[in-house]
């Protein structure tokens, strides 16, 4: 029986190699990068914020300066309440200091000759420092293919000083018995191993923590993530190779949840599944790694039976939008159709009370996504072919004589008439399904100019990026040619305060435009606004740092992927392309790259068709090379 509790260990001398003096931390507050390989994301400051977050898609790990998770939450992605909200729950977390020196934990503020280092190349975190005269070494990591957590701290004390073993991380009451002994804890239901070694005046512990029986984890996983190269831009390369490390541990291949807006980093959002997940992380991760964004169509697949449900009793309601409702239609029975839910979560069904349950855009987004996936092999044809049309039956179900009524258009602020965006998902929805005579389609706005955002537009401000989606992701070919005017009219009347997706996707289609350099100055400074911290969290907002955004990061990873790179999928051929290649489905995938000039060379591994390649380009070439499976 495992008793509470500290086994005394050793007593020693310290020590840490030919480093200077300790001094005190606390002069410099500032967070700062250091320099060095661009895997590396180091913190030289114990009070730096925020705290750092390793995750596999299951479970999330908040890892404070000290090394280990204490006062910091654990979010698991089968935590979520089943009733009410169906919110996230946080936990407290299992990674829990293994040592305790001089009866206490270090505090923060008295932490000396400190550094903690991510490696975004293997997910290791390691955190150093002395505290009143002891040297401590602490490792935490995640093993992406088995879930495992392995927690190491080594500890080298001052003279005289005792140093003491948690009793409550033992099977037995003597250190000695614990070594690589497996028990399973009682709390949690992990298997747990511990183990004790004692060289001279060093103590070395361990814990490895198994995934929880019966839980899933990804079976295969490289153990080194390929990386992102940037040639000239060293800064550029490590905050590439961030987004890519935390957009990859965000999602589990094997898991039954999507990804929410904060991923398994925070309870914000509640967890809830967004369009986040269909238009800004999917697009991202099915070229850089497929197994994992197929979670992301597999949830939706999942819950397509909710959303007929939904859209049944949306139609009992009275089919009500942001600003009335159009009645019940004449029918009798069941009708068939599918209505995704604004905030979705373990059930399917609508969570959020409020006015965003008007975002109507969300259930032809998630069809947009399905096909997309279609297109690299990632969903089956079929499934996304039904879903479409279901979405195509809700919105002639959501048509009025003159459009769509009373819908939140992607912007935020507005409840309006025709969206933009939402209109041109659902005609795409509609076109899909057979009839005798041609189906109502739903009018898009414009004004002699351009395209406008929705009915009436003022073209005043905005919250965050709406007419410019038709554009881009959408490449809604009539958007396509009016980009220039459309993007020079929108994009500067987006708020500072809204989401960091928003530059995003205008450095996206600059660069596709050929103003890469005008897309990297969008790239510079929004690394500063939204993701200066020393272990590149990147918040949603500038104004108040919430931490880890992954959609923000699924957005500057399309503008690296599909902006500077250049790479579009389409139906048909693209007649200037620098490469390209059918698809199995019969789509084309290709690439146009538009480099900014602090850029040499830019390299990203890509998997399409399930073959792995290496996508270069430079100012004047591109080239896809098949990469050899390793033997």
């Amino acid at each position: 029986m495992v008793k509470p509790g500290w086994i005394l260990v050793a007593v020693g001398l310290v020590g840490w190699g030919c480093n200077p003096a300790p001094t005190k931390n606390n002069s410099n507050p500032t967070p700062t990068v250091a320099a060095g390989p661009t895997n590396l994301l180091t913190v030289t400051d114990p009070m730096a914020e925020p705290s750092a977050w390793l995750s596999n898609g299951l479970i999330g790990l908040r890892i404070n300066r000290r090394g280990d998770g204490e006062g910091e939450p654990m979010l698991l992605a089968d935590g979520y309440a089943t009733t009410g909200e169906e919110k996230i729950l946080s936990q407290p977390s299992i990674v829990q200091p293994i040592f305790k020196i001089d009866g206490s934990f270090p505090k923060l503020s008295e932490l000396e000759v400190y550094e903690q280092v991510l490696d975004t190349a293997t997910g290791e975190l390691k955190t150093k420092y002395r505290w009143n005269g002891h040297t401590v070494e602490t490792t935490v990591s995640i093993d992406p293919a088995t879930g495992t957590i392995q927690q190491k701290s080594t500890i080298t004390p001052a003279v005289g000083v005792s140093t003491r073993v948690r009793e409550d991380y033992l099977p037995a009451t003597e250190a000695e018995d614990s070594k690589d002994s497996p028990f399973i804890d009682a709390e949690t239901g992990r298997q747990v191993s511990f183990g004790v070694k004692v060289t001279g005046t060093k103590v070395e512990a361990w814990r490895r923590i198994e995934p929880k029986p019966g839980s899933l984890a990804l079976q295969t996983a490289p153990p080194k993530l390929p990386q992102i190269d940037i040639e000239g831009d060293p800064e550029s390369e490590r905050y590439a190779r961030s987004l890519d490390f935390y957009l990859r541990q965000s999602v589990n291949a094997n898991g039954t949840m999507s990804v929410a807006p904060m991923g398994l980093s925070s309870d914000h959002y509640f967890g809830h599944i967004f369009w986040d997940a269909d238009i800004w992380v999917f697009p991202a991760l099915a070229l850089l790694d497929p197994e994992r964004a197929k979670a992301i169509p597999n949830y939706r697949i999942r819950m397509q039976k909710p959303a007929m449900e939904n859209f049944n009793q949306w139609m009992a309601d009275g089919r009500p939008y942001g600003k009335g409702s159009l009645g019940v239609p004449p029918s009798t029975g069941k009708f068939m159709g599918v209505k995704y839910p604004w905030e979705s979560s373990v059930s399917g069904k609508e969570t959020v009370p409020g006015p965003s349950k008007y975002q109507d855009h969300i259930t032809g987004s998630i069809a947009w996504s399905l096909r997309y996936g279609a297109k690299l092999g990632l969903v089956e044809p079929a499934r996304s072919q039904e879903i479409t049309r279901l979405a195509g039956l809700f919105y002639l179900n959501r048509m009025s004589p003159t459009g769509l009524l009373g819908t939140m258009s992607p912007d935020e602020n507005h409840i309006g008439d025709n969206d933009l965006y939402t209109n041109i998902l659902a005609n795409e929805c509609i076109d899909t399904l057979e009839s005798s005579k041609p189906n109502q389609r739903a009018p898009l706005p414009k004004d002699a100019t351009s395209f406008l955002t929705y009915d009436k537009d003022p073209v005043r401000g905005y919250k965050q990026a709406a007419a410019v989606l038709a554009i881009y992701p959408l490449q809604y070919p009539p958007a396509e040619k009016q980009a220039s005017v459309m993007l020079d009219r929108f994009m500067g009347k987006v708020s500072k305060n809204g989401p960091a997706m928003s530059d995003s996707v205008h450095a996206t289609i600059l660069a596709r435009l050929g103003r890469a350099d005008e897309a990297y100055e969008l790239w510079k400074r929004d690394r500063v606004e939204f993701a200066d911290q020393p272990l590149m969290m990147f918040s949603e907002k500038r104004s108040k740092p919430v931490t880890y955004f992954v959609t923000g990061a699924g957005g500057w990873m399309q503008t690296l992927l599909y902006g500077f790179l250049g790479l579009r999928i389409d139906d048909q051929p693209r007649p200037k392309a620098a490469w390209q290649q059918k698809l199995k489905s019969g789509a084309y995938i290709s690439a146009e790259p538009h480099l900014p000039s602090a850029w040499k060379k830019l390299a990203v591994s890509v998997v399409i068709d399930g073959v792995t390649y290496r996508a270069t380009a430079t100012s004047s070439s591109f080239q896809m090379a098949a990469v050899k499976p390793a033997s």
